[in-house]
C-alpha cells in the first residue's frame, strides 16, 4: 500500500515563540507532560543530546531498531532540505503510527535574532549558536497501551537536540550507537520482575556513552502524594 504522507510546514521569521512554544498544532506532536514517567537522556559529543520520554518503560520495544526509524525519517524529510538555509534553526516533528501507512511531519524554521560572527584568517563568518530539534513520536492504538490514555495515542517520543539536524547522518554512521542507547536504557529502566505501576514509579537516567567511564546516573521516582514526584538516586 502506498504510504500516505501529511506535511505541515511553518516558517517563522524570528524566535518570538521559541523552540518549545505551544500551539494547537503542537498538541499533535508533543506527549502531554503529565504522562511522562520516564525521561532518559544520552549526552553525546559537542553538547548534542538524545532524550527519550515515555509513560511505560516496556514501550521501549517500539524504539527497537532506532537507526532504521531514523533512516526512514531522513528519507521523508529530504523534501525540506532546499528550503533550509545554513544559519536557520529548525524543529522537525515526525509521527510514525503502528499499523498505519499515515506519517505526519512538520517543519518549523527560525531565523536567529541578530548575529554572532567570528574572524578567521582575516574573514568574518557567522556562528550558529542555537541547536536544532528533531522529535520522533511513535504511536500505537490506545487499546494496546499499558495504562488508559484517552487524549493521545503516542506513548514514546524521542528528541534529538543537535547543533545541526544534518548530524543525524553522523549518528547513523556510528554503527550500532542508536540501538545501543535504546537497549541500555531499556535494560536499566525495566525491573525484573516488572510491575507496570506507572502511577507510582518512573525513572530518570543520564547516560554519557562517550566518556571513558561510560557514566550513567539512574534515579527512581516515587510519588509522595498524588501531586508530587520526587527523585531518589539509585
Amino acid at each position: 500500500m502506498k504510504k500516505a504522507l501529511a506535511i505541515a510546514v511553518l516558517a517563522l521569521a524570528g524566535y518570538g515563540e521559541g523552540l518549545y512554544a505551544q500551539t494547537r498544532a503542537d498538541r499533535m506532536f508533543n506527549m502531554p507532560q503529565q504522562y511522562i514517567y520516564n525521561t532518559h537522556t544520552a549526552h553525546l559529543q559537542e553538547r548534542n543530546r538524545i532524550v527519550i520520554e515515555m509513560a511505560d518503560a516496556t514501550d521501549y520495544i517500539m524504539a527497537r531498531n532506532l537507526d532504521s526509524i531514523v533512516r526512514i525519517m531522513l528519507t521523508d524529510i529530504a523534501i525540506y532540505k532546499d528550503s533550509i538555509q545554513d544559519m536557520d534553526n529548525v524543529r522537525i516533528d515526525y509521527v510514525l503510527r503502528k499499523g498505519s501507512d499515515n506519517t505526519i511531519m512538520r517543519l518549523k524554521k527560525y531565523k536567529p535574532e541578530g548575529g554572532v560572527y567570528v574572524k578567521r584568517d582575516g574573514a568574518f563568518s557567522k556562528l550558529k549558536l542555537e541547536q536544532d530539534t528533531i522529535r520522533i513520536s511513535l504511536a500505537k492504538p490506545l487499546a494496546e497501551h499499558a495504562m488508559p490514555m484517552s487524549f493521545y495515542d503516542f506513548p514514546v517520543q524521542i528528541t534529538f537536540l543537535l547543533n545541526n539536524y544534518t548530524e543525524l547522518d553522523a549518528l547513523l554512521n556510528d554503527k550500532g550507537l542508536l540501538n545501543h542507547i535504546v537497549d541500555t536504557f531499556a535494560a536499566k529502566s525495566i525491573t525484573k520482575p516488572y510491575s507496570p505501576n506507572i502511577s507510582k514509579t518512573g525513572t530518570v537516567i543520564d547516560y554519557f556513552p562517550f566518556k571513558a567511564s561510560k557514566r550513567m546516573d539512574v534515579y527512581r521516582k516515587q510519588d509522595e502524594d498524588d501531586n508530587k514526584i520526587t527523585a531518589r538516586k539509585k
